[in-house]
């Protein structure tokens, strides 16, 4: 048993309800597919990426870490040679959106 949201109303009333609904709603069924294989592509790396951090992984065997907590975190806010590579990674990604505004216009 359903909810008929359009019991109430007279049957040509209901049918125009029910087509517009439909119509409004066909675009979004059309693009559905693609959305959901987006995300899926997307969110199964990341999920995966994020657990990578707080676990300690094997190359060889990369589902065999145990889980370290915080750990990682701790080891690169002391670490120099990150701050180096994050900063550079930042000049550079800065200046290449810079450079391709600027040759783009």
């Amino acid at each position: 048993m359903f909810f008929d949201a359009t019991a109430g109303f007279p049957e040509s009333r209901r049918r125009s309800l029910v087509e517009r609904i439909t119509r409004h709603a066909e675009p979004y069924l059309y693009t559905a597919p693609a959305l959901i294989l987006i995300v899926t592509i997307m969110l199964a790396p990341l999920v995966l990426g994020l657990s990578y951090a707080f676990r300690d992984v094997h190359l060889l065997n990369p589902f065999s870490g145990g889980y370290v907590g915080l750990d990682h975190f701790r080891t690169l806010y002391d670490d120099d040679n990150f701050y180096r590579a994050l900063r550079n990674t930042l000049w550079w990604t800065g200046a290449s959106v810079l450079l391709q505004f600027v040759f783009g216009m």
